[in-house]
């Protein structure tokens, strides 16, 4: 009898198990698998890969996450009202975020403003319109101007005998021929300017980038692995990508 009510206590308990909420969420709070990543270029997609930017990622009701494999954590904003995301200095979108799953498209990063250009102030300019070697500025006559040293003529007082000491012209140098600079690549094994999709990448102080039809600057980013001779092989560059994510599952253990 025992038995038989251990079993309809055990029958009940697994029916009386809650389902999954898989309705939508109003904050990503919580821990993300990441699975599959969609991968764009000038608005082309490239390349999509069982992975995305992000292998795992946690939102913390505080404000903060955390990034699988980066150190530190990141202040986030969620607007739940249009689905904006800025994580750190990287805005995103977020157009699904459910009990079943969130998806993340990058939108942009926030750079430091470049520095203006200085004014021009051509060599010798005195700004305040004054006289940069200290000359009057009325006009006015300080004395008289200094006299023209006199030329001694050929031969005379020179030291030199034009019949006997002859000059003799100098043989012009033949022009060295230009070498090629020799291109070595960056830390990252990136050999520039590259070529890509009909674009130049480029670099600077906030990473790579290219300029689209439109002359605006795009940065960028790319895939790639080391070979065994330790030089860099890029599958693909991207300027935008967009990322999918499951609930993460943590299974607990009893001691």
């Amino acid at each position: 009898m025992k038995r038989l009510l251990y079993i309809a206590f055990a029958f009940l308990a697994f029916s009386c198990k809650p389902a999954p909420y898989l309705g939508p969420l109003d904050s990503p709070v919580g821990n993300w698998d990441g699975y599959k990543g969609e991968y764009f270029f000038d608005g082309e997609k490239v390349a999509e890969l069982d992975s995305c930017e992000f292998k795992g990622i946690s939102f913390y009701k505080q404000g903060f996450c955390c990034i699988e494999g980066v150190k530190g954590a990141f202040p986030f904003i969620y607007n739940e009202s249009n689905g904006d995301l800025q994580i750190d200095s990287t805005l995103w979108s977020v157009p699904t975020l459910t009990g079943e799953g969130m998806i993340m498209r990058f939108v942009d990063r926030i750079y430091p403003p470049e520095p203006e250009p200085e004014p021009e102030n051509p060599e010798g300019e005195n700004p305040e319109g004054g006289d940069p070697e200290g000359g009057d500025p009325e006009g006015g006559d300080e004395g008289s101007p200094e006299e023209t040293p006199e030329t001694e003529e050929p031969g005379h007082g020179s030291g030199a005998d034009p019949e006997t000491d002859p000059e003799q012209p100098e043989e012009p140098e033949k022009p060295e021929e230009p070498s090629e600079p020799e291109v070595k690549p960056d830390k990252n094994g990136v050999i520039l300017p590259a070529e890509y999709k009909g674009f130049t990448i480029e670099a600077n102080k906030n990473g790579y980038f290219y300029m689209n039809a439109a002359g605006k600057k795009v940065y960028c980013g790319f895939k790639g692995w080391k070979n065994e001779a330790d030089s860099l092989i890029i599958d693909f560059w991207y300027d935008s990508s967009t990322n999918y994510f499951v609930p993460m599952v943590v299974e607990v253990t009893k001691k």
